[in-house]
């Protein structure tokens, strides 16, 4: 059953026709198939329809709680999925990944170089995008500062990437430098989203703080989930085998707390003979599902409090609850 109020539909649609009016400079000369890279990315010459977008979503119902016009904030909110997905492009290419939303990723349709061309398109059209705000009304020092934000952002998404890419399973402390990989991988962009939404709204520091906070503790929760679902979750929830991220050896909550938490686990882990089922067998047996819902639950937990203490303004108050249940509560 579809979660989606009024409010949130009436705002996917708004970035979605936000994202087609920025993209349509790809659309010149001799490079339009840049466009074309750009539509199958995002779905586009499939159905159309916006997506998720759930990090714009999140920007702008942040700043209609926080008091704004939402509509004022659409250009931050097309720069943070365009930045998101700029990340996503070149995620592809590091990771090796053949599938994307259930389709062939940009690189293994284009090629390689073709797709990190197309992913910094992404992320010059990004910061365009931001500096749009300026024709919306809002002051250069404002713009400065999302534009900031929405940078530093994009620093944290490459650190948490390196970590990704040059982590390992034995490092002493594993568990927290998977917590740094996945507070700059993840959680930085989803709390970016909220803190400019309400820095649009106009809104004051402590406030902006507050909802910051709240898209920090709700992507650390939202990640720690998407760990769970990737190790148990359905081949059809999530488009692989169940257990692919285990078989992978990708970096993930649960075998990270099992490794630290039990012997037996982290035997099979190392062993190359063990089997995907072994290791799985293992891994159920180490606790390490129920710890991470553990943490998700945390996580979500001071998420709320941290919005609570914005003191949001309905009716967004209320949609960003649905909003955030929605991401908490998915099917395995």
């Amino acid at each position: 059953m579809s979660t989606e109020t009024p409010i949130t539909s009436q705002m996917l649609v708004a970035v979605h026709d936000d994202l087609l009016l920025v993209s349509e400079s790809l659309r010149e000369g001799s490079s339009a198939e840049l466009y074309d890279m750009a539509a199958h990315h995002f779905g586009w010459d499939e159905n159309g329809r916006p997506g998720k977008g759930v990090r714009p979503l999140l920007c702008l119902l942040c700043s209609a709680a926080a008091g704004g016009d939402w509509e004022k904030a659409i250009p931050a909110a097309t720069s943070i999925e365009l930045m998101h997905n700029f990340s996503l492009i070149h995620d592809d290419i590091e990771d090796g990944s053949d599938l994307r939303r259930h389709r062939p990723t940009l690189w293994k349709l284009w090629g390689m170089p073709q797709a990190v061309n197309a992913g910094d398109a992404l992320f010059a059209l990004a910061r365009l995008s931001s500096a749009r705000l300026l024709e919306l009304g809002h002051d250069a020092s404002t713009v400065l500062r999302v534009q900031r934000m929405i940078d530093e952002t994009c620093l944290d998404l490459t650190k948490g990437q390196y970590l990704d890419l040059s982590f390992d399973f034995d490092d002493a402390g594993v568990l927290e430098r998977y917590l740094e990989m996945i507070q700059n991988k993840t959680a930085s962009l989803v709390a970016s989203s909220a803190a400019v939404g309400a820095l649009c709204a106009g809104a004051s520091d402590d406030a902006i703080d507050a909802y910051q906070t709240f898209g920090h503790h709700l992507g650390l929760a939202f990640q720690i989930l998407d760990d769970v679902l990737g190790t148990w979750g359905s081949e059809g929830s999530m488009g692989k085998p169940v257990g692919a991220d285990v078989e992978t050896r990708k970096p993930s909550y649960p075998p990270i707390y099992a490794l630290e938490n039990s012997p037996d686990f982290g035997h099979l882990w190392r062993d190359p003979r063990a089997s995907k089922e072994q290791v799985m067998a293992a891994l159920d047996r180490s606790g390490a599902q129920h710890a991470a819902h553990d943490a998700a639950v945390r996580q979500t937990g001071l998420a709320f409090e941290s919005l609570d203490a914005a003191k949001p303004t309905e009716p967004a108050a209320s949609a960003l609850r649905t909003l955030a249940d929605r991401l908490l509560v998915r099917e395995s």
